[in-house]
């Protein structure tokens, strides 16, 4: 008979294969329309970032939303030109901005924040919410 030891990473993707069923699964019950965007959407929204497993030698990427109530001692901020951090309309600016602040207040000693002058070819500007705090009034 042999005896087949088991890899300890074949348990940790089985984990993960298992976490993406129960994701999916809670998405079909819960949402009419099952298109890839509207569940991407969901997905960053709704469904928490396991870090509790992280190692300090890992690096964990994530949403703002996700990020609440988590902190950590070096946080970057990628892609901070106008037209990220926003939401769909002008009404929305202050829970957009809300936003821009929980992602600088995830960090405990160091934070970067990074933006492009330029994407694709076209100009970017610096986000409205950082220009506001590099060049008050």
């Amino acid at each position: 008979m042999i005896d087949l030891v088991t890899d300890p990473e074949d348990a940790h993707w089985d984990r993960i294969e298992q976490e993406w069923a129960t994701a999916v699964d809670s998405f079909e019950r819960t949402h009419n329309e099952h298109d890839l965007q509207t569940f991407l959407r969901w997905f960053q929204l709704a469904v928490s970032t396991d870090i509790e497993h992280a190692d300090v030698n890992r690096v964990v990427m994530m949403s703002i939303h996700a990020a609440k109530g988590r902190e950590w001692p070096v946080v970057f901020m990628l892609g901070s030109e106008d037209d990220q951090y926003v939401f769909s309309t002008d009404l929305d600016d202050a829970e957009s901005r809300r936003m821009f602040y929980v992602g600088m207040t995830r960090a405990q000693d160091v934070l970067v924040v990074t933006h492009a002058a330029r994407v694709n070819g076209r100009a970017k500007n610096l986000s409205r919410f950082l220009r506001d705090l590099l060049l008050p009034d």
